[in-house]
């Protein structure tokens, strides 16, 4: 029976049932019937019995929530360079159907396996549609971290600077969400990364891990994205201690991704590929592991490509996990024609050829070939000169762009200094204003009050006078006295 005649059952089963379902239900059977085609038959390199089986678990998926869990597990089953289409029509699928029970859920597995921006923009937009609480905090903070490391990866032309000077603006605010706190230091984390790695990039990884640490147990991806970054510094560093530290953190997190993954009746192979970098990277740190985790771990890697196809590509002739391994329990002779396949491989970065060198000279000293010992030790002395030459590069680098950030701040605080002394000085002169203002008006009031208290004194005067002329006048003028008694008249008049 072929997935495409499941995929079409299913979707006749939903149109007989139509009743017991919801309109997003009924939508979503219609949407899975026009794409199950597209998903199964697309050349993705998917296991058929998987895939079957996945097929006919949807006849029984009676919500989009279970829906979207089996079509993520199509996505998972697929073969790696073979995913983008799937993610392209499951982040589709969730933006129709607006189904906020899986938004986290599908972000938390989408967001670690997609370095394409336009994705990652989509996956930013159904983010919205979480409810705004934690968990809507949560996958916008995975999200942003992952674009930006996606932009640091792509972009030639970072402006660093910009974004230490960001960060350290960002800072001062007292009060800043967790959160947007870690999006801000991982996001100049992985910026300057791109340029340096020396004691600012430090001060950030322990920065953020402060912050990391806080985070509740749901918060896996961020965790997940930060312990593999510390991994990765901390081995580069050589601080094999703290390296296998991180990367222990790191699989007790993958653990947690694995009980819940179960809990959800989830299929996520590529968990197995994670913690096999895991455990190699901690073999590739044995110097700082026992002889009996030594092989603890050789063991877990073991297991690991057993089971799965990816690992035993990897685990063939000159792989990095016997050429570490042989090494760190002293068995020299078996590691030589290892890491010297190992060294052969295309693609291998500068640092590891000097690393492999290193203990390839080791091995061949521990065997006593000393014709071959000095051949890899002069390998591993010009790239170990090299590789101090750009630590030594970096770390001036980042003096410099240290200087330079903390002289854009100081200068924006002398500006800021200068406004504000302007604006007291400005505040200073509108009091003093005010308060001239204030004495002229009490003048003025005073001078005003004094002028009409002598207009009544005047007034009050000259009706005294008055009376005293009409007395005068009615008391018996002499006769003769025509003159008073017309101005009487005019008086009375």
């Amino acid at each position: 029976m072929s997935p495409l005649f499941l995929y079409h059952k299913a979707g006749n089963a939903a149109s007989m049932t139509i009743k017991r379902f919801s309109p997003i239900s009924l939508g979503l059977s219609v949407i899975f019937t026009l794409f199950a085609p597209l998903l199964l038959h697309a050349n993705y390199e998917v296991s058929q019995t998987d895939a079957d089986n996945r097929a006919k678990a949807l006849i029984h998926a009676t919500t989009p929530s279970d829906s979207i869990n089996i079509l993520l597990d199509v996505y998972n089953l697929s073969d790696k360079k073979q995913q983008a289409p799937v993610r392209g029509q499951i982040i589709a699928l969730a933006q129709r159907t607006d189904n906020k029970e899986v938004l986290g859920q599908l972000i938390n597995e989408l967001v670690t396996t997609t370095d394409d921006t336009g994705d990652l923009a989509r996956l930013i937009e159904i983010s919205e549609g979480i409810p705004e609480d934690n968990d809507r905090k949560t996958a916008t903070t995975v999200l942003n971290m992952e674009q930006a490391k996606v932009e640091a990866e792509n972009n030639k032309d970072l402006n660093i600077q910009d974004e230490i000077l960001a960060l350290k603006k960002s800072s001062l605010n007292v009060g800043l969400d967790p959160y947007q706190e870690i999006q801000n230091i991982y996001r100049a984390l992985v910026y300057l990364g791109t340029n340096s790695q020396g004691p600012m990039y430090l001060d950030y990884i322990m920065r953020l891990g402060d912050l990391v640490k806080k985070l509740p147990e749901k918060d896996h991806a961020i965790k997940n994205l930060y312990y593999t970054t510390a991994a990765i510094y901390y081995t580069r560093k050589r601080d094999y201690k703290l390296a296998i530290e991180t990367d222990r953190e790191l699989i007790k997190q993958l653990d947690i991704m694995k009980q819940h993954a179960e809990k959800a009746g989830r299929q996520i192979p590529d968990l197995d590929y994670f913690y096999y970098v895991s455990y190699r990277r901690m073999l590739r740190n044995f110097r700082g592991l026992t002889p009996q985790e030594i092989k603890d771990a050789y063991q877990k890697c073991k297991q690991l490509a057993a089971s799965n196809e990816r690992i035993q590509e990897e685990f063939g002739e000159g792989n990095l996990v016997n050429s570490y391994y042989y090494v760190g329990t002293g068995q020299f002779a078996k590691a030589i024609p290892e890491i010297n396949k190992a060294l052969a491989k295309p693609g291998i970065s500068d640092f590891r050829k000097m690393e492999l060198n290193g203990i390839l000279a080791w091995s061949y000293r521990e065997t006593g070939d000393s014709k071959n010992e000095l051949d890899a030790l002069r390998k591993f002395t010009y790239m170990y000169i090299d590789d101090m030459r750009e630590r030594r590069a970096a770390t001036f680098k980042e003096l410099e762009l240290r200087n330079n950030v903390n002289k854009i701040i100081a200068q924006e605080n002398m500006e800021a200094e200068k406004q504000r002394e302007e604006n007291i000085a400005m505040r200073k002169t509108a009091v003093t204003l005010v308060y001239a203002l204030a004495i002229i008006l009490i003048f003025l009031c005073g001078a005003y009050f004094r002028l009409r208290q002598k207009v009544k004194i005047l007034e009050s005067g000259n009706h005294r006078l008055r009376t005293n002329i009409e007395q005068i006048i009615d008391n018996g003028m002499p006769s003769g006295t025509l003159d008073l008694r017309i101005k009487k008249h005019r008086l009375k008049g």
